[in-house]
Formats: structure tokens, sequence, C-alpha cells
């Protein structure tokens, strides 16, 4: 059981054939509690409500920020290797722009902010799932320290079994105009077990979507998630991404409409890949979240078919059992 608790604010974040880079580009690239905010009284926004998306996913404030001079961009701080990537890597792969946001040059403060495409500028009231890719978080070029660091924590999360963990959660709830926020600590203590039943509490909006909406969003995903898959497990697989995250969103004021969007986002530990191998941990943790999306589809294709949660069978329908599959 998820407990709720309350801290309010004014306004959310949100208003209302591919060829692969060449060798020598590669050989040349070098990386160096769930809270309630209202949503009845909207004002204009803060800096403090500006950076509030991102330290309801990541956990720290003042990380990101609306662009005002581009309402439909935001500016997010980046440290060397992820502006590189975005200078050097993004403009020369088009599986990369076509799944990420985006990106629209930079400007320099006290470190450079990236432009980025505002994933939730075309919501009303966006819900938002940020899902970490992988067993590890540990980049290729950290320090053995930081990297035994990485290791355990990563250990203690369902990085570990599942390849992939919960970094933040944002549930708009239509009937009491409230966000429902978890945070990235949140993800950390989640046990495995309890992956399906979050995965079911997103998609459904605390059981308030329609059994519709649901199979839709579900299905728009899959097909993203398949496309992804694809390029990553692929023979020409260039990348190795760690700390990596994909971001679901869908429209969540509307207990029907199936607008949604996924993205890869958060690409500070990219790396060529120089040994002719594959990501495996992300692949691993793609198989495991298309497999969890599969059975709430089935989940909710019975319940549609059934009275009062049970299934063709007469017998009740478990999330638990539903769950139960091994991850890969």
């Amino acid at each position: 059981m998820i407990e709720l608790q309350l801290v309010h604010s004014a306004h959310p974040l949100s208003k209302s054939a591919h060829s692969i880079p060449s060798a020598s580009f590669l050989n040349n690239w070098s990386s160096s509690s769930l809270n309630t905010v209202s949503q009845e009284s909207p004002a204009p926004p803060t800096s403090h409500e500006d950076s509030l998306f991102e330290f309801a996913t990541t956990g720290e404030k003042g990380m990101m920020m609306k662009n005002r001079s581009m309402p439909d961009q935001i500016l997010k701080p980046v440290r060397a290797n992820e502006f590189n990537f975005y200078e050097t890597v993004y403009p020369n792969c088009p599986q990369i722009q076509r799944f990420a946001p985006k990106y629209f040059g930079f400007k320099m403060k006290e470190r450079p902010l990236v432009k980025l495409e505002d994933l939730t500028a075309r919501y009303k009231r966006a819900n938002i799932l940020d899902i970490k890719m992988g067993h590890s978080t540990a980049g290729e070029k950290e320090s053995d320290e930081k990297k035994e660091y990485r290791r355990k924590k990563d250990g203690a999360t369902t990085s570990l079994p599942l390849a992939m963990r919960y970094a933040g959660l944002w549930l708009f709830d239509p009937e009491t105009r409230d966000y429902h926020i978890k945070d990235k600590i949140w993800g950390k203590r989640l046990e495995a077990k309890d992956f399906f039943s979050t995965l079911d509490m997103y998609v459904s909006n605390q059981g308030k979507n329609s059994i519709e909406k649901r199979i839709g969003l579900i299905d728009k995903w899959m097909t993203k998630l398949e496309a992804i898959k694809q390029w990553i497990d692929s023979p020409n697989a260039q990348f190795r991404m760690y700390s990596s995250s994909l971001m679901f969103i869908y429209e969540g004021d509307d207990l029907d409409d199936v607008s949604c969007d996924l993205r890869m986002i958060d690409f500070s530990h990219v790396y060529p890949i120089r040994d002719g191998g594959r990501d495996d941990g992300y692949i691993k943790g793609l198989n495991n979240l298309m497999s969890y999306l599969a059975d709430l589809k089935d989940m909710y294709t019975l319940s549609m078919h059934s009275e009062a949660g049970f299934d063709l069978e007469g017998e009740p329908l478990n999330i638990k059992d539903m769950s139960a599959r091994p991850p890969e």
C-alpha cells in the first residue's frame, strides 16, 4: 500500500531507414513517501515551480528550468560528458534523434545549459514515469572507488535483478486536482516484487483510467519499445548507456485520452562499444519492461470480458500471479 502525503504548490512544470555513425567518428569521440501538489489554482511559474518536476523525479532541486524565451523548451545544466554527447553524438546519430528529446543547442552560464524539447509541453496535466535502465549506473570512465559505490547502491535496488528501477513518478488525480509524486529515493527502496503493481498504478492512474485507455497506452508504448530494442540489440549497435532512463508520459486530465509519449533521456554516461559486444544491461531491462507491460495488457483485456475482476475460467485475477514470472 502506497501512502499519500500532501505538499502544496501552484503549478507543475507542464503547461497546458537510419544511418549509423562512421567508425572514424566513433573513434574520435570520447565521453569525458507519495507527495501531492495542488493544481486547482495555477499561478505564473516561479523558479521553484520550474524545477519542481526535476526535484520530483531526481531529488535534485533546481536542476532543470523552463526556457522563458522558448516555452516549449527546457534548460538543463550538464557536465562535460553529457554536453559532449549533445554536441558530438546527437547531430550524427539519427537513432538518438528519433528516440531522445530534440536538442536546440546550448547557452553558457556557470556550466553549460543544453536547450531540450519540453516533452510535457503539449499536455494539460502530464503523468510521468522515469525508469532508469540497466544493471549498473557506473560509467566506464569513473574511478574504481566510484564504480564500487555505484555497484553497491545498484545491488540494493531493482537494478540488479530487473535491470531497471523507478527514478520518479508524477501522477495527476483528475478528481482531487492534485499531483501525486514519488522521487528517486522511493525508487531505490522499492522491491522487485512491487515493480509490477507500481507499473499498474501508473498506467491505470490508480485505477481511474478507462480500460480502453490503459490498453491503448500500452500498445503505443510497446511499439516504441520494440523500435528502441531493435536499434540497441542490432549487430550495428554503437553505444552502451549507463544511468540513462526511459521517460513515459501521458495525458492525466482525461481518463479516456490516449495521447502519450516515450523517450530516452539522460546521457551523461554513454560510451562507444569497442569490444564487439552489446548493451546487455539495457536490453535485459527492455525485455523485462516489455514483459511486464504485456502482462498488464493481458490483465486489462481479461477484465473487459469478466465481472468483478474474474478471468474467463472464473478464477480471480491476481496481480502477484501476473507478475510472478522471474526476471530474464
